[in-house]
């Protein structure tokens, strides 16, 4: 693959600006011209990186999904290292970064205008995440349910919860908002409510 020149690197960077400005702006799908207005550049420009609006689209979502994997993937150190409880939560403070990092991309394809296809991608991103987080966290350990179904399980609940937390703009700040999460996934949204049950019989 060849590396772009910084010029290039520049006008992509404008592109996928710009598109994006105009996909959260608007409900219509922009045109080339639109893009190339906003951004500042030719059509011939244009051409020059992208055969089209969807080609555009695609390419600054794979740029999205690819960063938003980097902000899920394990060093070495953490592969080796045993998480207690306590320390769990921080291992998700990556990811929320990289939301609020790219707010208005998740806003936009995530929620207002709701891409399925992106919504699947960071599905299966965070389900292949979770797989990992298992074996990291408790590699050898016997499990209440058949591991697939945790995964999905889980999976699913942490994609809400970000889709609930976009949607709502924000209502807990991130760390309070990965720290919940964790905490869901370990103990159930049940646990304290059984607890005091319990309690209450004796």
């Amino acid at each position: 693959m060849n590396k772009m020149d910084p010029r290039q690197l520049k006008t992509q960077e404008k592109l996928h600006m710009a598109a994006l400005h105009i996909f959260s702006k608007t409900e219509h799908q922009p045109t080339i011209k639109d893009i190339c207005d906003v951004a500042g550049i030719t059509r011939p420009t244009f051409y020059n990186h992208y055969a089209s609006i969807d080609a555009l689209k695609e390419a600054l979502t794979a740029l999205t999904l690819a960063d938003m994997k980097k902000s899920l993937t394990f060093t070495r150190e953490e592969l080796k290292t045993e998480f207690s409880i306590e320390e769990m939560p921080n291992i998700f403070k990556k990811l929320f970064s990289h939301i609020e990092k790219n707010w208005v991309f998740y806003e936009t394809f995530l929620v207002n205008r709701k891409d399925k296809t992106l919504c699947d991608e960071i599905f299966n991103i965070l389900k292949e995440y979770i797989e990992k987080g298992m074996d990291v966290v408790q590699p050898k350990v016997d499990y209440f349910a058949p591991k697939d179904l945790i995964i999905h399980y889980v999976s699913g609940a942490y994609y809400e919860c970000i889709v609930w937390w976009i949607t709502n703009k924000k209502p807990y700040p991130a760390e309070e908002m990965y720290t919940y999460m964790v905490h869901l996934s370990l103990k159930g949204p049940y646990s304290n409510i059984v607890s005091q049950y319990i309690d209450n019989k004796k």
